[in-house]
């Protein structure tokens, strides 16, 4: 009676390794890179919902209350602001206070999503609004923009660009001032 019984060599069993490792390999790359767009996207998402937050609170808020938002170049942190001009008139008793500082992602992959740009138009450059916060909130000589709605219905004009260096992706929010419309083109 010969025994007929074969098992697998060396050579296939390290082929077999060799192979499952290589897809390992490209299951775990693509599964990086499909987390970092997730944060990507997800940081954007967070900044449109929040300013669209900002925006309504300014109209459905008593006038003359202004909300909005503070972006710092190159930084994740940025920052709701509520600026209170309190009498007409005079700017001595103005505030502009920080109502809640944000940071772009939190995860694993998303920790290195920040903002790239606050691009302006010319509404959106410097405000009387912008000035005040800016020295109350100690924003002075540091590259920032601000973006504020007002309860009349419009707001300051201007993109927000967020990125990912490790993907090298942009994304950006787009603020229309006449319409206080806040999208992502």
């Amino acid at each position: 009676m010969r025994n007929e019984e074969r098992g697998f060599t060396l050579i296939e069993m390290l082929t077999a390794m060799a192979l499952s490792a290589i897809l390992l390999t490209l299951a775990a790359a693509s599964l990086r890179h499909f987390s970092m767009v997730q944060a990507l996207n997800g940081a954007v998402d967070e900044v449109a919902s929040h300013l669209r937050r900002a925006q309504s609170r300014s109209v459905s808020e008593s006038h003359p209350l202004v909300y909005g938002a503070w972006f710092e170049r190159g930084s994740p942190v940025w920052r709701l602001v509520r600026f209170d001009p309190k009498v007409a008139g005079t700017t001595a008793d103005d505030a502009c206070t920080s109502e809640e500082s944000r940071e772009l992602g939190t995860g694993m992959f998303s920790s290195r999503v920040r903002i790239s740009s606050v691009a302006a138009d010319t509404s959106f450059a410097d405000t009387y609004e912008t000035g005040v916060c800016r020295a109350a909130l100690g924003a002075a000589g540091v590259e920032n923009q601000f973006v504020f709605f007002y309860a009349r219905g419009d707001a300051t004009a201007g993109q927000v660009t967020v990125e990912h260096p490790t993907l090298g992706r942009t994304r950006a929010i787009q603020v229309t001032g006449l319409t206080a419309r806040v999208e992502k083109p």
